[in-house]
């Protein structure tokens, strides 16, 4: 389902957030991963393309650079945000 989230749109599954689009000036998308050390692989894998700022600090979550991610990847990190989140609402 479809619903702003922060003022931007946001998707949720079972009513738990999995993907928001950032505003055009903070740029990139939001997903959530499976816990923190996720994340930080993420983060320390290509800063190009991964990044956080500290409102995201604790939470396992990455912003996503669309322009450095290709079709491919976006598909998997989002599935994977909304399968996980699916989870966790069960």
């Amino acid at each position: 389902m479809e619903k702003p989230w922060y003022g931007t749109p946001g998707f949720l599954v079972k009513d738990k957030g999995f993907l928001r689009i950032r505003s055009e000036a903070e740029g990139g998308i939001v997903v959530f991963v499976a816990d923190l050390g996720e994340r930080e692989l993420l983060l320390a894998s290509d800063p190009e393309k991964f990044f956080t700022t500290p409102h995201y600090d604790g939470h396992p979550t990455v912003l996503v650079n669309l322009g450095a991610v290709d079709t491919i990847e976006l598909q998997e990190l989002i599935s994977e945000s909304w399968v996980g989140r699916l989870r966790s609402a069960s």
